[in-house]
């Protein structure tokens, strides 16, 4: 007898459990989310390469360079929070919330956002290779780097996601039947 009769059940002990099953159609889901976003690192390197500013070789002789370099800076963590929501808005919006296969898609969205944001990052250092290299003290060249925006695009992706599926995923876990107390041997 798993509830004696003489106590209440607790709705949480009544939840259906269910081991957490990873399968292969869900694995290649998320491998599709994860290649789709990251492809889409090409163009948001793109994108950020056109809206940032550009340092002039004078405004970085002058010293006049670092709210230029901060404002790519601030470009690329603007133009990554943008596709990591589009990518998390898309795959909710085209996968839905499949039963099992919101952890793939999860997945997906985070291997995939660092993939892209990294691309992207690699796509704009490429196209405007001047615009990383500082003059550092002593008159010394310093190749500038601002890693901390690079999670912008996952952290966004992980966020909308999970919003989204907290406010239109799955319903409710399903209860399992309370045990009659009438059915029960000890009820007499």
């Amino acid at each position: 007898m798993p509830y004696p009769s003489s106590r209440p059940v607790l709705p949480s002990a009544r939840l259906a459990r269910r081991p957490l099953e990873v399968r292969r159609g869900d694995l290649g889901l998320g491998a599709a989310v994860a290649a789709a976003s990251a492809v889409l690192g090409l163009g948001a390197g793109l994108v950020w390469d056109r809206l940032a500013p550009h340092v002039s070789a004078a405004d970085a002789a002058a010293g006049g360079a670092v709210p230029a370099y901060f404002g790519r800076d601030a470009w690329f963590a603007g133009t990554t929070l943008v596709a990591g929501i589009l990518c998390a808005l898309v795959a909710f919006v085209v996968l839905g919330t499949r039963s099992g296969s919101s952890l793939a898609v999860l997945l997906g969205l985070v291997v995939g956002g660092a993939a892209a944001a990294g691309l992207a990052w690699e796509v704009g250092r490429w196209l405007s290779p001047e615009q990383f290299r500082v003059a550092g003290p002593g008159g010394r060249e310093q190749v500038r780097h601002a890693y901390g925006v690079l999670v912008a695009w996952p952290l966004a992706a992980t966020v909308v996601h999970f919003a989204l599926t907290a406010g239109f995923g799955a319903g409710e876990p399903r209860l399992e039947a309370a045990p009659d107390e009438e059915s029960s041997p000890t009820a007499a």
